[in-house]
C-alpha cells in the first residue's frame, strides 16, 4: 500500500482518533496536576517498592510465617498451635509433694500396707477412688495374632463405689441414639433378637466401649437380670494397648477389708503367670508398688 494512502486511512480511522484524543487528554491532565503542585510519582514509587519488598520477603519464608506477614488469620492460628505443642511442666501442689515423700519408689508394699498408704496419701479434698493397675506380659494367640486376654467379667463383692447408669436397649432407644448421637449411659444391654438392628449405632457405641457384647454378658435373653447384676458389682475389665488392666476397686473412705477383698477378686481373674507388676493409686495420688 502506498505510504500516502496508508497515512490517509489512519487519519480517517476512528480508533486512531480516539487513541490520539486519549493521549492528549492524559497529557493535559498531567500538565494540570503539575501546575496545581500535584505529583504522585514518588508516592506511587514508594508504594510499589513496599509491595515488592513484602512479596520478596514472603517468598523466602515458611508458609505459616509468610501468611502471617500478609495478615492471614488462619495461618496465624496454625502457627500458634504449632508453637503451643510444647508441653510446659506443671507445678505440683504442696499436698501432692508431701504425699509422694511418704512413698518409697524402690519398695514393694504388701497389699495391706499399700491400701493404708494409698488412703493416707490421697491428695484430694473430696472422696477419691482407689484404683488397681496390673501390667501383663504379652501372649499372642494363634488366631490373627490377637491377645488371648483382651477383656473379661468379674463380680466385685463390694462394687466400685460408683453408681452406674445401666439401660436396656429397645428399637426406640436405638433410633434416638442414631438420630442424636447422644450416649448418656455407662452400660447398655440388649437381647439377641435386637442385635441385627444395632448396626445403626455400632459406630457410635463401639468407640466408647459401650456396644453390647455376648463376651461381656451384656447380650442376654434376660436383660433385667443382667442389669441387676451390674448394679450389684458385676463389672467388665479390659486390657489396654500397653497390656495394662486399670480397675477401680473402691473409695478412699472405705474400710480396708472391703478394698482388699475387691483387690483379691480382680487378681484372681487375671493369669498369674502373666502378671509383671501391680500398683495401687488414688485419684491424683502417687503410685504405690504392690508385692504380689
Amino acid at each position: 500500500m502506498p505510504k500516502k494512502k496508508q497515512v490517509k486511512e489512519e487519519q480517517d480511522n476512528p480508533v486512531v482518533e480516539v487513541e490520539e484524543e486519549a493521549l492528549v487528554d492524559s497529557e493535559e491532565d498531567r500538565e494540570e496536576e503539575k501546575n496545581l503542585g500535584i505529583d504522585d510519582t514518588d508516592e506511587n514509587l514508594q508504594e510499589e517498592t513496599q509491595i515488592k519488598k513484602v512479596v520478596g520477603d514472603v517468598a523466602g519464608l515458611p508458609s505459616e510465617v509468610a501468611a502471617i506477614n500478609t495478615d492471614n488469620e488462619t495461618a496465624r492460628e496454625a502457627t500458634k498451635k504449632v508453637q503451643g505443642t510444647t508441653n510446659k511442666n506443671k507445678s505440683r501442689s504442696k499436698r501432692y509433694i508431701t504425699a509422694v515423700s511418704k512413698v518409697d519408689k524402690n519398695k514393694k508394699y504388701t497389699i495391706d500396707e499399700a491400701i493404708e498408704l494409698a488412703k493416707e496419701t490421697s491428695s484430694t479434698k473430696f472422696e477419691g477412688s482407689v484404683e488397681l493397675h496390673v501390667k501383663l506380659s504379652e501372649k499372642k494367640s494363634k488366631k490373627k495374632g490377637t491377645d488371648e486376654l483382651a477383656r473379661g467379667i468379674l463380680h466385685l463383692p463390694h462394687g466400685m463405689g460408683k453408681e452406674l447408669k445401666v439401660i436396656v436397649l429397645d428399637e426406640n432407644k436405638i433410633e434416638e441414639i442414631a438420630k442424636t448421637k447422644k450416649v448418656d449411659f455407662d452400660v447398655a444391654i440388649a437381647t439377641p433378637a435386637l442385635m441385627p438392628k444395632m448396626g445403626k449405632i455400632a459406630k457410635i457405641l463401639g468407640p466408647k466401649g459401650k456396644m453390647p457384647n455376648p463376651k461381656t454378658g451384656t447380650v442376654s435373653d434376660d436383660p433385667e437380670k443382667v442389669k441387676e447384676e451390674i448394679k450389684n458389682g458385676k463389672v467388665e475389665y479390659k486390657v489396654d494397648a500397653n497390656n495394662v488392666v486399670h480397675q477401680m476397686i473402691g473409695k478412699t473412705s472405705w474400710d480396708s477389708i472391703k478394698l482388699k477383698e475387691n483387690f483379691q477378686v480382680v487378681m484372681q481373674a487375671l493369669p498369674k503367670n502373666r502378671v509383671q507388676s501391680v500398683a495401687l493409686s488414688t485419684t491424683m495420688g502417687p503410685g504405690i508398688k504392690v508385692e504380689y
